[in-house]
């Protein structure tokens, strides 16, 4: 397997973050949509990088004690390669050290490939979401991902 680099995405990204986004989702995200993304302070975003080519690419956000996992995708030539799984591992980190203590995803009920990434890396289902994705309609099922940290793992005394 290649290494692969990863790095936060910056603005210059986005178009070949925008080619991998119209090549892996039947509705994907406007090209102006992944630049605020990319922008935005709230939004972590990576890229996955080989020979100075985005590969791939993930997005999260973290609110209070929440993360989610917004979107991950990597160019078609670059699939089953293990790049998906670096990538999701950096974006769990991050919702980690920004102080997440469980993090949410959905995805397309059809999509075997990501709902197994997603388990093998520790998520579970936590719920449907029904008819939530278009062409085709179908189910997200929501997964979850418990982290360590927080008030279960303090052992200091009161």
């Amino acid at each position: 397997m290649s290494e692969f680099l990863l790095r936060p995405s910056r603005t210059c990204d986005v178009d070949e973050m925008s080619d991998i986004e119209q090549a892996s989702f039947s509705v994907p995200w406007s090209r102006e949509s992944i630049r605020q993304a990319v922008t935005s302070d709230k939004v972590y975003s990576v890229c996955a990088l080989e020979n100075g080519k985005v590969v791939g690419y993930g997005m999260s956000l973290t609110a209070a004690d929440e993360g989610e996992i917004l979107n991950v995708a990597v160019s078609p030539e670059y699939r089953r390669r293990g790049l998906g799984e670096k990538i999701l591992s950096d974006m769990l980190r991050m919702c980690a050290e920004r102080g997440a203590r469980a993090v949410y995803l959905e995805v397309r009920e059809s999509n075997a490939p990501a709902a197994s990434l997603y388990v093998k890396t520790g998520f579970t289902v936590a719920g449907r979401r029904k008819n939530y994705y278009k062409y085709p309609t179908e189910d997200a099922v929501i997964m979850v991902k418990l982290l360590p940290g927080g008030d279960d793992n303090d052992n200091s005394c009161d």
